[in-house]
Parts: structure tokens; C-alpha cells; sequence
């Protein structure tokens, strides 16, 4: 998925994101679950939001997860602070 210059995840990454956004919800899935992947957040976005947002929290464990990027890059493109506080989010939301 290419925004404002940059890439986030794979070829397959990219086509599963366009399939969850373009399709109707399946029987039992939460529309939150839904609301989630079509969030657009902008440059502006990550600036004003809190560090800790589950939205950042979302990006940074699918970064985590399909990509190579480490915590230090996620952390400094996601304006989170520092590698060691995505650490910690990422292992309260793995625990």
C-alpha cells in the first residue's frame, strides 16, 4: 500500500487490505473489526493522535508481523516515541 510516499507491507499485504476494505462483513465479524481496516490516517493524523493509540498500535503489529521494518523505524515513523515503548505495546497486546 503506497500513502504519502512511503510503503507499508508486500504485494500480498496490499491485496489482502483491498479485498477486507471492498468486501461486506462476514456472519459474526464485529463491524469494529471492519471500521479498523478502512481507517486513513495522514501525516497530521500521527502527529495529533496519542502515541499509544490502537490504531498506531494496529499499524505497528502488522509492521511487526509482514514487514522487516524494526521497532526503531516503526517508532520513528509512527511518531511513538522510542523502540522500547512499541516493544512494550506490542507484548501488552500479544500477552
Amino acid at each position: 500500500m503506497t500513502r504519502s510516499g512511503w510503503k507499508i507491507g508486500a504485494e500480498d499485504f496490499r491485496d489482502w487490505l483491498a479485498e477486507k476494505l471492498s468486501r461486506r462483513g462476514r456472519k459474526g465479524e464485529q463491524a469494529r473489526e471492519r471500521t479498523e481496516a478502512a481507517i486513513r490516517w495522514r501525516e497530521f493524523d500521527l502527529a495529533t493522535q496519542a502515541k499509544g493509540h490502537r490504531v498506531n498500535v494496529k499499524i505497528a503489529q502488522r509492521l511487526r508481523k509482514q514487514t522487516a521494518m524494526t521497532r526503531q523505524w516503526i517508532a520513528n515513523r509512527l511518531r511513538m516515541a522510542s523502540a522500547s515503548y512499541v516493544s512494550n505495546l506490542l507484548n501488552s497486546v500479544d500477552s
